[in-house]
């Protein structure tokens, strides 16, 4: 015993600890947030796509792209183009607009049946009997084209 501690022979006293590269660490870091920021995008642009209801739409007298003009409630629609008849231009009154939840000043496909006092939203044959009406997205014109062309009755 000399009053000294005793050192293992294991145990090197001059050599610094040893850390892994941290290179690869901060790449797949970067990466894991490229990739998750690309399905979050991925995610946004194709979440909700619009679906138009084929039924509502052969069903309905009158299709038309129109802007809501006033509170909902009120239901007063500008008229830009009528899809099925041609018959429709100008401000019409559409009586359950607000059932359909749009917003003033928003542009829609609506769907039309003939009301006492104008018109209304021609319901949806669905459990909740919705009225519904669609954003007016090139999508949507694309499937509203292709519903019209290929009705059996071609009006």
């Amino acid at each position: 015993m000399t009053g000294q501690p005793a050192v293992s022979p294991l145990t090197k006293l001059d050599a610094p600890a040893s850390r892994p590269p941290r290179g690869p660490l901060f790449f797949a870091a970067i990466l894991t947030v490229a990739w998750c920021t690309f399905l979050i995008g991925m995610a946004w642009l194709t979440a909700n796509p619009v679906t138009l209801n084929r039924d509502q739409i052969l069903r309905a007298d009158f299709v038309v792209t129109g802007k809501v003009e006033s509170e909902p409630a009120m239901g007063e629609v500008s008229v830009s183009h009528e899809w099925k008849k041609n018959g429709l231009k100008g401000i019409i009154h559409v009586e359950n607009l607000e059932d359909a939840r749009v917003r003033r000043g928003a542009t829609y496909f609506i769907p039309l049946s003939q009301a006492p006092t104008g018109y209304r939203v021609t319901e949806a044959r669905l459990a909740n009997s919705a009225a519904l009406v669609y954003p007016a997205t090139p999508a949507a014109i694309e499937q509203l084209e292709k519903i019209l062309a290929d009705r059996p009755d071609k009006n």
